[in-house]
Parts: structure tokens; C-alpha cells; sequence
């Protein structure tokens, strides 16, 4: 995938396939992986546009099956690559690169985020935080390891065609057991290194390792090795042999690691925690109105509403225990007030409920105009015909901004909060 090998070899017993990380067989087919992830995140940014602020974000309900493909593809690789490193001692070769353009995928509940190491296994992506920790870096100098390993001897034999374009820093591994370093840049910076699985190997390589066709055979009989050698040379009777106080060290390795497994994911949480958090800001700052609407239903979420995508021009419908009927839709500007656009759909959506359910919800426009500046700075965030129109049918109008107020008392636990944000939506 992306190493540029042709399709015959003059290796006996061993044959060369080629394809696209969409569309290769199973990796837990061959023996051998070689992976350049260059061109993963073109899966989404060919068929998606960026938005304003130069991300990719989609969701599942807009993007034609797009998010749910890719899920789908990044749990498939994702198992593959275990069978092939875990269960058949195989190794991955793998270019080191940016994580490239991330994807965001929206959902009403959570958002989940891909970018060219998505693919890994849960724990080599959490190793480096799914390739985040990785920096652009661009260099030929590098350090080799004084160790004995295949990987070492590779680098040596290629050191004049090899150059990187990315780097990790040395901190990210240097508390992770089962890994290893081969190569790094004068100042400590990590250019080669893997983890060992089982029999098997993940090994990550300097992103420009040039060969022409006649080096392909040597490329190839230095990968081999990884695999015929075991992990990195070391043989599985050497279990065998002891030392003193070596099983006193491995039980308090154990401990460390349930430890540190135990922080990590208290970590995870609090940072979830913390996203969920920021994810409320948006009621500040969203410049669209599927931006809006995804903050607005994580903030009523949080005020303890039940929260529901509405039909017919609605986009949200809001009830819970105490008779609140709500029904909502969001109008964004980046750049000015919000226009009628809001307002008109809210008007055709409750005439349909009335007519076909028999509902008649209290409707409500909540803005976010001149999204792009402080919140402070901003004139009126809508166009004076909506309130018009809003108080002739007796809809509500809010902004953004007299939300989050809101829904920041109640997360203080201020009496009566909550029932001021209901007063709000009832009566603007």
C-alpha cells in the first residue's frame, strides 16, 4: 500500500500484492504488511468539503452512509491487523506521517474523530493518541540504535535513500513496555520504533525509504527477518532461563500497568468530560446551523430535557416530565443577523403537527448571529422582520448567548435555574 513495489520479486517462495487500504484483501491474509498511510484521509476529503474553519466534520444523517462506510472499514483493518501481529506473528510495516486531515463525525450523542491511524489497534493508537502526537518534522539525519535487530540493520543498509517527514517525541514511549526504538534525530526525537505483539511486530519507518527495483529484494529479505526471528530476534524458550528478582519485577510491572491502565482511563474520562464541556461553547460560537442545532441538543441534554430531531423544518423537539412541549428551530450567521429563514420553517413545521398529529408545541428560534465575533462585540443577532413574524404567531426568540447563561447556572446548581430557562423558551 503505497511502497511502490512491482509486482514480481526475485525471492523465491514469495509474491508481492498490491491495492488501496479500502480495497486490499485482508491484511491478516500475507505475512507481510507494508502500509503508507499518505493517502487514508482521502477517503473523506474527496468526497466531503471543509468547512469555514478548514475541518472536516459530516454526520451520518447527510453523509449518504460515508461515516458508517468508514466505521465499518477502520474496525475490519483494525481486527485484521491483530489477527496478523497477535495470532500469526506477522509484522506491519508502516511509513511514519502526519495524522493528515482529521474527520470529525457528528452524532447526537458523540462524536467520534478519524484520521490516518485509525486503524490501529486500541492500544498503539492510545500509545501516541491516534497519531496526534506526532509533529511535522522534516530531516535526514538520523541516529541509529546500538542494538541488535533486523530493523537496525535495515536502516544501516538504506541509511543514504532514507529521509523523514515526521517525528514522535521520545516522552510518548518512554513508559510503554513491549516497545522499541531503532532510530532517532540527533536531538532525541523518534524516527523508527515498534511494538511487539505475541509473535508479531508493528514497525513504524522514516516516510522517504527509497529503493529502485534492484533493492527490493533486500528491502524485502530484511523484513523477513522480523518474522523468521520472532520478535525482534528474541526467542521464546529464553522464558526459560531467570534471574533473581526478575518474576518480583514482572509482578510489579503488572501492577503498573493495571495502574496506569486504571489513570488512563480516568483520563479518558475526564476528557470526555471536558469535551462534552467545550461542546456547550458552541451555543457561542457555531457559525452554521447543523453546528447550532448539535450544541443546542447537547446543552438541553444537560438541563435534563429529552431532546429529540423534529421533521418537517423542525429541528429540535424538546418535552420532559413537567409539560414543557417545544419546538425548535436554529438560525446561524457568521457574519450578520439571522434572517427569516427560521422562522419560516418553524411556521410549517407546527401547522404540521396540528394538522396530521394534533400537536401544538410552543415554538422557539434560538440565533446565534455574528457567530464569528465575541459574543460581547455582536449587535443584534437577528433581523427585526423575525421578531415580527415571531411574536404575531406567539413563537419565542433566543439567542445562543441567554442559553448557555443558563445552562451554565444550572450546572452550578443555582435554585431555580432550570425553571428560568423554561420561563424563557415559554415567553422570550
Amino acid at each position: 500500500m503505497g511502497w511502490g513495489f512491482s509486482k514480481e520479486t526475485g525471492i523465491e517462495s514469495v509474491r508481492i500484492t498490491r491495492g488501496t487500504f479500502a480495497k486490499a484483501d485482508s491484511l491478516s491474509d500475507f505475512d507481510l504488511v507494508f502500509i503508507d498511510p499518505e493517502g487514508i484521509d482521502q477517503l473523506w476529503t474527496d468526497p466531503l468539503t471543509p468547512q469555514s474553519d478548514g475541518k472536516f466534520r459530516t454526520n451520518p444523517e447527510e453523509d449518504g452512509g460515508l461515516s458508517r462506510g468508514l466505521k465499518n472499514l477502520m474496525q475490519a483493518r483494525r481486527k485484521e491487523v491483530n489477527n496478523l501481529i497477535q495470532e500469526t506473528g506477522g509484522a506491519i510495516f508502516c511509513k511514519l506521517r502526519n495524522p493528515g486531515r482529521e474527520l470529525t463525525v457528528l452524532t447526537k450523542d458523540k462524536e467520534e474523530e478519524f484520521n490516518r491511524y485509525s486503524w490501529l489497534p486500541e492500544v498503539e493508537r492510545k500509545n501516541f493518541r491516534g497519531g496526534r502526537d506526532i509533529e511535522t518534522r522534516k530531516g535526514t539525519r538520523m541516529i541509529l540504535r546500538e542494538i541488535s535487530s533486523p530493523i537496525v540493520t535495515l536502516l544501516s543498509d538504506f541509511m543514504e535513500n532514507i529521509s523523514y517527514e515526521a517525528v514522535l517525541p521520545e516522552q510518548c514511549l518512554s513508559d510503554i513496555r513491549n516497545s522499541e526504538v531503532f532510530a532517532s534525530t540527533p536531538s532525541g526525537s523518534l524516527v523508527s520504533f515498534g511494538f511487539v505483539r505475541g509473535e508479531g511486530s508493528l514497525v513504524f519507518l522514516p516516510s522517504r525509504f527509497g529503493f529502485e527495483d534492484s533493492d527490493e529484494q533486500k528491502l524485502i529479505e530484511g523484513t523477513k527477518k522480523v518474522v523468521m526471528g520472532g520478535s525482534y530476534y528474541r526467542p521464546s524458550w529464553l522464558d526459560n532461563y531467570s534471574l533473581p528478582a526478575e518474576k518480583d519485577i514482572q509482578t510489579e510491572l503488572e501492577e503498573i500497568d493495571r495502574e496506569t491502565s486504571r489513570l488512563q482511563d480516568q483520563k479518558e474520562e475526564k476528557i470526555e468530560e471536558l469535551r462534552d464541556l467545550d461542546l456547550l461553547k458552541g451555543l457561542l460560537s457555531s457559525r452554521t446551523n447543523y453546528d447550532l442545532k448539535y450544541s443546542l441538543s447537547r446543552a438541553l441534554a444537560v438541563a435534563g430535557f429529552d431532546v429529540e430531531d423534529g421533521c418537517s423544518g423542525i429541528d429540535l423537539l424538546v418535552t420532559d416530565s413537567e409539560n414543557v412541549n417545544l419546538a425548535i428551530t436554529v438560525g446561524a450567521n457568521p457574519e450578520a443577523p439571522v434572517d427569516l429563514d427560521p422562522y419560516h420553517r418553524l411556521v410549517q413545521g407546527i401547522n404540521e403537527l396540528k394538522i396530521f398529529e394534533n400537536k401544538d408545541p410552543q415554538g422557539v428560534v434560538v440565533v446565534n448571529g455574528f457567530g464569528a465575533e465575541n459574543p460581547a462585540d455582536r449587535g443584534d443577532q437577528f433581523e427585526e422582520k423575525l421578531l415580527e413574524g415571531c411574536n404575531l404567531y406567539g413563537f419565542s426568540v433566543v439567542t445562543g448567548k441567554e442559553i448557555f447563561e443558563r445552562v451554565k447556572e444550572i450546572k452550578k446548581g443555582k435554585v431555580g435555574s432550570r425553571e428560568g430557562l423554561i420561563e424563557m423558551f415559554e415567553n422570550g
